[in-house]
């Protein structure tokens, strides 16, 4: 395990435990660390794509931290806008490992996920942030133990195409498990989410 991905491997399978104990009573800090992952894990390939050249760690870690600041003022101004950007993200991620790469199915799934996520509101945010928090343990985990290649980055089933059967079968399988556990925790949870009073 190098020392630097391994580091984020460790911080991200923190993340991932939040999220699959504390995903909803934690929603609103948890979606800015959301931001803040999506901003250094994935904005540097988007700039890469326009301009053509990778930014510094540096330039990562500032889109990270707009991004994680964009996220927990939408969180706690535009709450239902918040949810719907959760289930979209979650989704189009779980979308582009489960279709081959389809990037017009996935943001379908994204819409259809999103949408969801704002009619229902509790319970997609448990089941997404215990199927996000779950995959983020077990890949995460797997990494630092040197059984994958590749670290997480943050977003349910990530890099799980790049991965082959039987290691991407077994690493499904744990997630799904964990989730339910995740899960079925949550739901048995009654403290309300932190600044919500719904």
């Amino acid at each position: 395990m190098r020392s630097v991905p391994g580091l984020a491997a460790i911080v991200l399978v923190i993340f991932g435990l939040l999220q699959l104990f504390f995903g909803y009573r934690l929603f609103r800090i948890l979606i800015g660390i959301l931001g803040a992952v999506i901003g250094f894990f994935y904005a540097p390939e988007i700039v890469a794509m326009v301009t053509g050249a990778a930014p510094s760690t540096a330039v990562a870690l500032v889109i990270g931290a707009g991004v994680a600041v964009a996220f927990a003022l939408v969180a706690w101004y535009v709450f239902w806008a918040a949810v719907f950007v959760w289930g979209a993200t979650v989704g189009y991620a779980a979308g582009v490992a489960t279709t081959g790469g389809q990037a017009w199915l996935a943001l379908l799934i994204a819409l259809v996920v999103g949408g969801l996520a704002v009619l229902f509101q509790r319970v997609l945010i448990v089941l997404l942030a215990s199927l996000n928090g779950a995959w983020l343990v077990v890949s995460g985990g797997a990494f630092i133990f040197g059984q994958l290649a590749r670290a997480p980055r943050g977003l349910a089933f990530d890099p799980l195409p790049d991965i082959g059967a039987p290691v991407s079968i077994w690493l499904v399988v744990a997630t799904l498990v964990l989730a339910v556990v995740g899960a079925v925790y949550q739901f048995r949870d009654s403290k309300p989410m932190l600044g919500h009073k719904r």
